[in-house]
């Protein structure tokens, strides 16, 4: 499976690598809910690409990476990390290592406010190269947790009073 994994990698990539394709930026636009995804390989040596991309409201972002590993590919410490603003000026929003485990790593980045924002993928190519999938895309934010009322927590405090008080009368009958 991962043989066949690494074909399927190695071939969607490979016209880009045939064309003396290194480290790059590639521009994803406006990020949604349908997404965006990359299937890369890189030549031996340092990898560093970016992958810019817009919100347009607040969102959270599940991020997805896995690395093909094979007997002529791998990378090492490989890592996504999701940075806010553009390249060069820009903080860090959080960032994982992934590997080539299925079904790959996913993290996601809870209540980003709308704005600029870019993933980069780093790590070592080596062997004749490194390949990886990577994959984000734009959820509505998740729902604040409910806070219960002080009155529905009395009644029902309340409640739990009274049927303990009759539990203890029909112990004692």
């Amino acid at each position: 499976m991962k043989l066949k994994l690494t074909g399927l990698a190695l071939g969607l990539a490979l016209s880009t690598y045939g064309a003396g394709a290194l480290a790059s930026t590639t521009d994803w636009g406006t990020l949604g809910p349908t997404g965006a995804a990359a299937v890369v390989l890189d030549p031996p040596g340092t990898i560093d690409d970016i992958y810019t991309f817009v919100l347009a409201a607040e969102s959270d972002v599940p991020a997805y990476a896995i690395k093909f590993l094979g007997e002529d590919t791998n990378i090492d410490n490989a890592m996504l990390s999701l940075y806010s603003g553009a390249p060069g000026s820009s903080s860090l929003v959080g960032s994982f290592m992934f590997d080539e485990v299925q079904p790959g790593t996913t993290m996601t980045f809870k209540d980003l406010t709308g704005g600029s924002y870019y993933l980069e993928v780093t790590g070592t190519a080596e062997l004749l190269g490194g390949a990886y999938d990577i994959n984000a895309s734009a959820q509505s934010p998740s729902p604040p947790l409910t806070v219960p009322e002080p009155a529905n927590m009395m009644l029902l405090l309340s409640g739990v009073g009274m049927l303990g008080v009759v539990a203890a009368r029909r112990k004692r009958a």
